[in-house]
């Protein structure tokens, strides 16, 4: 019981700095996607409302966090959609500037706001990495604003403004963040991002659809779903190994390359008995903070992982316990597997609700794990084998 915890531990007074600071901007968003994680559909999450984080607040996270010349060395402005709070993004770092305090600035917005010239300078001043939600063929089926019109057009008209008013920009700090829902039609969105006049130029995220504790998907026969998006997955990954011309797609690079560079940087050691899943400590390289000032161990626990407040401080003993919690779950399964060294599995993946997941729901993910890496490494070894692999 982790809110136990956090009442009755006492609180470390030292100010631990983490490397990334993520802040909620705002509870509020200016679209309704119909698969988002804050719409209603997902059992255990908060819904849009009208919570703001103040200036005031503000102020508190800049003297807790950067009033030492050891500070977090990139802040990550979250939401709903960060942009509708822009007046506390401009204050942040304008006192920042102030301070003398250079630091990297990450975004990630559904772009409607980026329609403003005022806001597209400012990020572009301040080099903001930027990534814009964009969803290929499901754009317009799912990403409506509030008035349940498709929002394709307005971002692609948004992102060709940034093109031509800032080439260079755009090149080195745009992202389109595509989040893939049934129907996935993975082939067809390969096609429409690789023939596309202004997508095809950016680099991509993509992510499928958190499949668990929502009724989004009800609506779905997802073994259907599932098994076609298998097929398809291996059909690009055929094309990406034997067609030179697809090792150039950013939609096929997208899909595998962090996969591959996982093989790639793994260590060269014999495989760990004591297993570290994820890409940071929680609590520690990272930390979530709400528009409330509440602190958690990252963005994707919802309420699960409560660390503190950044008026009372920070209690690490939870952030401790929490490890020490997940490692006595997944330590059986995790020492003798062969990905225990490449998996890309973080804790925020074993949360189910507001509790750990089962045994036999980790026993479910990490079968799909193991299935993906199969797939990986026969990426790997083929272009291994016919010298035709170049990993960024």
């Amino acid at each position: 019981d982790f809110e136990s915890l956090y009442k009755i531990n006492d609180f470390v007074e030292e100010v631990f700095c983490p490397e990334v600071l993520v802040i909620e901007l705002t509870q509020q968003c200016n679209l309704r996607c119909e698969y988002c994680i804050y719409s209603g559909a997902y059992h255990f999450e908060r819904v849009h409302n009208n919570a703001t984080i103040s200036l005031e607040m503000i102020d508190t996270i800049i003297k807790k966090w950067f009033s030492s010349a050891e500070h977090p060395q990139n802040v990550s402005f979250y939401g709903g959609e960060p942009l509708l709070n822009f007046e506390c993004i401009s204050h942040f770092v304008t006192t920042l500037k102030s301070m003398a305090i250079d630091i990297g600035y990450y975004i990630t917005t559904n772009g409607i706001l980026l329609e403003n010239d005022e806001i597209c300078e400012f990020l572009v001043h301040h080099d903001f990495h930027v990534n814009i939600s964009y969803d290929g063929l499901n754009q317009n089926l799912y990403r409506k604003d509030l008035s349940k019109k498709g929002t394709a057009s307005r971002i692609e008209k948004v992102i060709q403004e940034l093109m031509r008013k800032f080439p260079s920009f755009v090149e080195k700090n745009v992202r389109l963040s595509v989040t893939l829902a049934p129907p996935y039609r993975l082939m067809e969105n390969a096609r429409y991002f690789e023939t596309h006049p202004i997508l095809s130029k950016l680099s991509l995220i993509i992510n499928t659809i958190n499949q668990d504790d929502n009724s989004f998907i009800e609506k779905f026969d997802m073994r259907i779903e599932n098994a076609r998006l298998s097929d398809d997955y291996h059909q690009l990954a055929n094309r990406y190994i034997f067609d030179e011309l697809q090792t150039s797609s950013k939609f096929l690079q997208a899909l595998f390359v962090r996969s591959l560079n996982r093989i790639d940087g793994r260590e060269m050691c014999f495989p760990r008995k004591n297993v570290r899943l994820g890409c940071c400590d929680p609590g520690k390289q990272r930390i979530f903070v709400t528009c409330h000032g509440e602190c958690f161990i990252c963005e994707r626990v919802g309420n699960f992982g409560k660390l503190g407040n950044v008026d009372m401080g920070i209690n690490f003993n939870i952030s401790m316990e929490l490890q020490k919690k997940i490692d006595r779950l997944i330590k059986p399964l995790c020492a003798e597997c062969y990905l225990n060294r490449i998996c890309d599995y973080c804790f925020a993946t074993f949360r189910e609700g507001t509790q750990f997941s089962g045994t036999e729901r980790i026993k479910k993910l990490c079968e799909a794990q193991r299935k993906w890496f199969d797939l990986i490494f026969f990426i790997y070894l083929s272009k291994k084998e016919r010298e035709t692999l170049s990993l960024k």
